[in-house]
């Protein structure tokens, strides 16, 4: 029987896309991109506890993502004992409240807590750098979940501008149960290898002094088209929160969750209730970077 060590319990957010913008393809096969990363209070819940032994043993709640060595949790942990030389056991418990396929970077998130709780749990071997190098190899998204905020992505995702925002509003998060490929939608995008020349880069000076009810006019997601005309039903899920009330609707991500933003919790609440019987619904507020 192993002996228990050490133990936490990490909560990881979700995220949202205020923009997703796709420059052009590289030659590795991976794209440049220009997001805007924004954590969010869903989470998941991660218990990670260190025992004597050997092996990554990992227990999934709530379903909707793998559950052997696929799984993010189990392959940052690998990563982790290989590269970080622990000796060890590690034991997962990962309670799913983010669902898989959204666009909400739920695995991503879990993957970047695993690499960070098991790094404090075995006496932080690793550096920062090591542990951003990591979470990039473990994909695009989660190295900005290594400390979740609000961040411009450049790069594949990984290559973060973390900005202080003052930024109130609710965000009422719409997912109608369907999953999105992401490698689908890249390849429906058909993007060539050439940028933009005309697009202008994000300056984050001007972010910090933007106004939400802006973001209409600066943020777009370059995934909307292709992925509303392949599910008119996520198209319609933005249309009605707009109807609604919220000043700002997107597409998170490659979908399939599309939010709003409001300005007061009670519209917040009383727009969610329109999705009720049609979709999965909650009601967050976005994470800063100043919370961290």
């Amino acid at each position: 029987m192993k002996k228990s060590v050490d133990q936490l319990v990490l909560y990881p957010p979700a995220k949202i896309n205020l923009h997703l913008r796709v420059l052009n393809r590289r030659p590795d096969g991976y794209h440049n991109l220009e997001t805007i990363f924004v954590a969010v209070d869903l989470r998941d819940e991660l218990k990670l506890r260190r025992t004597t032994g050997g092996g990554i043993y990992l227990r999934v709640e709530n379903g909707g993502v793998p559950k052997d060595s696929s799984n993010l949790c189990y392959r940052a942990a690998a990563l982790f004992l290989k590269e970080g030389g622990a000796k060890g056991a590690v034991e997962i418990t990962l309670k799913k409240q983010i669902p898989a396929g959204a666009g909400l970077g739920g695995g991503s998130s879990d993957a970047a807590f695993t690499l960070c709780g098991l790094n404090k749990l075995f006496g932080k071997p690793l550096t920062e750098k090591q542990l951003h190098k990591m979470a990039a190899g473990l994909g695009a998204d989660v190295a900005f979940f290594l400390r979740p905020g609000v961040a411009i992505g450049r790069g594949i995702g990984d290559q973060l501008e973390y900005i202080d925002v003052n930024w109130k509003f609710h965000v009422v998060l719409v997912w109608p149960n369907l999953k999105i490929s992401t490698r689908w939608a890249y390849e429906e995008l058909k993007i060539g290898l050439t940028a933009d020349e005309n697009y202008r880069i994000l300056d984050s000076r001007i972010l910090r002094g933007l106004d939400p009810h802006e973001f209409s006019n600066v943020f777009l997601n370059d995934f909307e088209p292709v992925v509303f005309e392949a599910y008119p039903r996520i198209a319609e899920i933005k249309t009605s929160l707009r109807r609604l009330g919220a000043f700002f609707a997107a597409m998170s991500g490659t979908g399939s969750a599309v939010f709003g933003l409001f300005d007061e919790e009670k519209k917040a609440h009383e727009a969610a209730e329109f999705f009720y019987d049609q979709a999965d619904v909650w009601v967050v507020r976005p994470v800063l970077s100043s919370e961290w």
